[in-house]
């Protein structure tokens, strides 16, 4: 079986070491940034993001409690995950960690299917025959950029729902970046909902109708990282060392998968192919994040971690007109 993510667009989402090394110029959201924060533009900002959680109980665990020690700074949501209920608790908090949407137009794997928060009638292009999101985005019919946008909507209405404050909006296996009229879309939801997407520069070159939301006033990193499959799991470590020391000035998003890696968990994932984005997998990242040679890394080389909601201040999203 072809693993859900196997055939992803690369769009920054994977393995990406910015190539520019000088500070951002004046005026730049960055340098806005480091102002405001009160420090050199020199400064390298990381976001150590969490995704998928709400998919499975220990994703949920390990995600919440990488927020509580600051091991992760920001996670999202996926709102059709069937452990959406579990993260009540959170919602009550008075003070909620970073959360945004993790918005989801195709099921995880056979094991793993999702429903569309919309009777599936009113998504019929992004459904399967049992009703569950497809696992291939590329099927026929080509999805429907109305019903993706109101899936979106209706996937952000939900969380908000669940008094989970938004601070940002990314897509669930890049699939909302796969080509430029399903990435409309996205923008659409995103301009109306006044929420950032994630969206790097690195991705332009490749995609270069990324570029056009950054009229919109998203906020632009310079890099998203995110470990491969490529990658054996004796260097994991590695992998996270070289992404550290490579960072440039500005802000730069690592995406990693936490998890804890159980019976119950390896049942969950076991349509993947081995070792591709499972409990495995994500027992190896938290075991890394949670590496005193981690943090170490972070000192040694001035990294600022930070959370999509630090963002907000420089972002140009809804501004009021003049």
């Amino acid at each position: 079986m072809i693993s859900p993510r196997q055939s992803l667009p690369l769009l920054g989402l994977v393995v990406g070491l910015s190539a520019c090394a000088t500070s951002s110029p004046p005026g730049h959201p960055a340098t806005e940034l480091a102002a405001l924060l009160g420090v050199p533009e020199s400064t390298r900002f990381l976001i150590i993001h969490g995704d998928d959680l709400a998919m499975t109980p220990a994703i949920n665990s390990a995600t919440i409690d990488a927020l509580d020690r600051d091991v992760v700074t920001s996670a999202s949501i996926i709102a059709n995950g069937s452990w959406l209920h579990e993260l009540g608790p959170v919602a009550n908090r008075s003070v909620q960690p970073d959360l945004g949407v993790h918005l989801t137009v195709t099921s995880e794997s056979t094991e793993l299917p999702m429903a569309p928060i919309l009777p599936v009638a009113r998504v019929s292009t992004l459904v399967d025959s049992a009703g569950y999101l497809n696992i291939d985005f590329d099927g026929s019919p080509p999805a429907e950029p109305t019903e993706i946008e109101s899936e979106l909507r209706a996937q952000i209405a939900r969380v908000r729902a669940s008094g989970i404050e938004i601070t940002h909006l990314d897509s669930h296996q890049g699939r909302l970046y796969s080509d430029s009229t399903t990435f409309a879309a996205f923008r659409r939801v995103a301009r109306s909902e006044c929420l950032p997407i994630r969206l790097a520069r690195t991705s332009f070159e490749q995609s270069p109708y990324l570029a056009d939301a950054e009229t919109d006033g998203h906020f632009v990193l310079n890099d998203i990282v995110s470990i491969g499959p490529d990658v054996p799991p004796e260097d994991w470590f590695a992998f996270y060392e070289a992404a550290i020391q490579n960072l440039q000035p500005g802000v730069t998003e690592m995406v990693v998968h936490v998890g804890t890696d159980t019976d119950e968990e390896r049942a969950l994932f076991s349509a993947h192919p081995p070792h591709w984005w499972g409990a495995d997998w994500r027992q190896r990242d938290v075991d890394v994040l949670s590496d005193p040679r981690f943090r170490e890394l972070l000192s040694t080389h001035g990294v600022r971690l930070i959370a999509w909601g630090d963002l907000a201040p420089v972002l140009a999203l809804c501004q009021p007109q003049s």
